[in-house]
């Protein structure tokens, strides 16, 4: 019986052992993508690395590794090619650095810190049902502005308006620029599973600041233009998900912003594809491309406005993320 014990004992002995240095590994080289999406490395390169993927990301792994997923319900290690992967956290185990072995497509949330503490109204006006309150310190995802002055949030369950003096916005982040390749973006297009009415289909890539048109042929999405853009700054972000092209113009002007633009397309409500924006004379105001400084619109150079204007049929599929 003392020896049956002893022999138990020192199996679990070994087993804690064990399960001690396999996690000791597994802390030592992670990469982790936190909230803000910054690398953080551990460890060295002969541990290998891992990336912790946080928050629901799209991730495309073209490497041959081991990822281990830490699901609520699941547990397990594999070996193989993983081609892609939508979880809430999972670590990815590999060879190399973390940027040379995985793509990481962000659905680029703009966040801002609540200053004071407020209420929350239901619809766009001050006046409208109080459906909520935030407190001074929460973090908030900015949805969408009403001309930079109330802001439609969402916190949790919680989805509504604020003022804009409540907010307090961080900087926009630089232009990531690494180009994902052909090959990738028409498989991540495959994969969301996204469809148009017509034979046409666009990806805005608000990370990198590209606008990706594909056109459907024998049943699979091609890739066949990249144009750069400049989308809505975190005062006044360009909206995200999926909507349709609905009408177009050769040119507007609009009092309240002292700007317009040429061969608008627009795909929701005020929210367009145009031209670089031009005074009331046909003057230029401002001609930066590749960055987040517009008033929510994506602009684009003149050239590229008036190809999609003349292109892309009413119907056509916009997926912006």
């Amino acid at each position: 019986m003392m020896k049956v014990m002893k022999g138990t004992f020192g199996l679990v002995v070994f087993i804690a052992i064990a399960i001690c240095f396999m996690s000791s590994c597994v802390e030592n080289a992670v990469h982790e993508l936190d909230f803000n999406m910054n690398v953080r490395k551990y460890g060295n390169e002969g541990n290998g690395y891992a990336v912790a993927a946080i928050g629901g990301l799209e991730i495309e792994e073209k490497s041959n590794l081991n990822y281990l997923s830490n699901d609520e319900n699941e547990r397990s290690r594999v070996t193989g090619e993983v081609r892609k992967l939508e979880t809430k956290t999972v670590s990815y185990f590999g060879k190399g650095e973390a940027n040379e072995n995985v793509i990481v497509v962000r659905p680029s949330i703009v966040i801002a810190t609540v200053v004071e503490d407020t209420v929350v109204n239901k619809a766009v006006s001050k006046n409208s049902e109080i459906i909520g309150r935030l407190k001074k310190g929460d973090n908030v995802e900015i949805i969408r502005d009403k001309l930079e002055k109330r802001y439609l949030i969402k916190k949790d369950e919680l989805e509504g308006w604020v003022d804009a003096a409540v907010l307090e916005f961080s900087e926009e982040p630089e232009t990531n620029l690494a180009k994902l390749t052909e090959e990738q973006i028409e498989e991540f297009i495959e994969y969301k599973g996204l469809d148009s009415k017509t034979d046409y289909l666009i990806w805005v890539d608000i990370e990198r600041q590209l606008v990706n048109v594909l056109k459907k042929e024998n049943d699979k999405w091609n890739l066949i233009k990249t144009m750069i853009c400049a989308t809505g700054k975190n005062r006044s972000p360009t909206i995200r998900g999926v909507y349709t092209i609905q009408d177009r113009g050769e040119w507007f002007y609009n009092d309240y912003l002292q700007s317009g633009a040429k061969y608008w397309v627009r795909f929701y409500e005020s929210y367009l594809f145009h031209s670089i924006p031009f005074d009331k004379n046909g003057k230029i105001v401002d001609d930066t491309l590749g960055k987040r400084v517009s008033s929510g619109c994506i602009r684009l150079s003149v050239e590229d406005a008036k190809w999609i204007y003349d292109n892309i049929p009413n119907g056509t599929t916009v997926f912006i993320h």
